[in-house]
């Protein structure tokens, strides 16, 4: 079969890393694969037998949707499947001037925009054969929001390469050392890029709590980067709060990371399926999340969930966990990597995709 995946950019991000799972499994399984990007990022390492295809549709518009339909024209793809919001919009109109066999659409959030483009998402719903999105909470919030009709949008989970998160003493043991982590310390790790809809100031906020009321010994560590990075940092400086706190920036470790760390913590506004909740629980760390979407279709439960935009919260629930015994915190983590590597298993989710793509 031959695949045609799309994407608005290929930048750093979780639906970007889903994108190359994706396409790493349907090449093992003997697929022919090529991906669009809408503009010109790659920041991503795809299969060498995957041909990657960047336009620059922000400066260059018209030539842009001319190569895409040529792209189309070559490769005959017998599935189009998109991903995001603007890939999603552009991939349905090019259909209406070259014909794809089948057109896959997929959201990657509860909020991807409002207004206008989204008006326009929801009038082109008929060019796609399929729409999906990867969580529960996700499907009902465009549901919800009138985007498209309960009975067009499905939840289908993203394709992750859960195993390459896997916990490993070894490589805890090097990374702390590394880092200069003692054998008392709490590593507290939160992984996701420097924009609003992270929400990293209700995340510092709950740190400055934390520490007014912990004594026991704690290290955070920040990996992303993005446009709120220097503001990220300045709120961490007014808050008093730069000797807890280390910002590691992009990193292509992050695997590593997340084994060194004993906490996750996630404080976003908004998410579609939080990919690195799962990367976390494959890690054995003990998560800490704000209830932003799709937490429900990770977690076995909301035990460890507050709020969205509570600092107090999230500062009260990081206190209890950072009090749990050793065993308690096994346990936890234990049930939530059992639980993921059964939902999640990669295998399974690739058998669905491939369901849908041959009906």
């Amino acid at each position: 079969m031959k695949i045609l995946y799309v994407i608005t950019q290929l930048g750093v991000g979780g639906a970007e890393s889903v994108l190359v799972s994706m396409t790493d499994t349907m090449i093992a399984l003997g697929h022919d694969v090529e991906v669009v990007s809408l503009l010109n990022v790659n920041k991503q390492n795809f299969d060498d037998k995957v041909t990657v295809h960047l336009l620059d549709l922000k400066h260059k518009p018209v030539s842009s949707l001319i190569k895409f339909r040529s792209i189309l024209s070559g490769f005959k793809p017998d599935v189009v499947h998109s991903h995001c919001l603007h890939a999603n919009i552009v991939t349905r109109l090019i259909r209406i001037i070259y014909p794809i066999k089948t057109l896959i659409t997929t959201a990657h959030n509860t909020y991807e925009g409002q207004g206008l483009i989204m008006c326009i998402f929801k009038y082109t719903n008929f060019l796609s054969n399929k729409i999906t999105n990867v969580s529960t909470d996700a499907v009902q919030a465009f549901v919800n929001n009138k985007y498209v009709k309960p009975s067009q949008m499905n939840v289908m989970f993203n394709i992750i390469d859960i195993h390459k998160f896997e916990y490993s003493l070894d490589i805890r043991n090097e990374y702390r050392s590394i880092f200069g982590v003692q054998e008392d310390d709490l590593v507290i790790i939160a992984v996701g890029s420097m924009k609003d809809s992270k929400d990293y100031p209700n995340l510092l906020k709950a740190i400055h709590l934390l520490i007014e009321k912990e004594v026991k010994k704690f290290k955070v560590f920040i990996v992303g980067d993005g446009p709120l990075m220097a503001e990220t940092q300045h709120l961490a400086a007014t808050l008093n709060i730069e000797a807890y706190i280390s910002f590691l920036g992009i990193r292509n470790d992050v695997n590593s990371l997340l084994n060194m760390a004993d906490i996750f913590v996630l404080s976003s506004k908004h998410e579609g399926l939080p990919t690195v909740l799962v990367e976390a629980a494959m890690a054995k760390n003990v998560i800490v999340s704000t209830d932003c979407g799709g937490v429900n279709d990770i977690l076995p439960n909301f035990d460890n969930v507050v709020n969205i935009q509570d600092s107090m919260a999230l500062a009260r629930k990081l206190s209890e966990v950072m009090k749990l015994s050793k065993e308690e915190h096994v346990q936890q983590s234990e049930a939530t990597y059992l639980y993921v590597k059964e939902r999640l298993d990669p295998q399974k989710i690739a058998k669905e995709w491939l369901e849908i793509y041959q009906a």
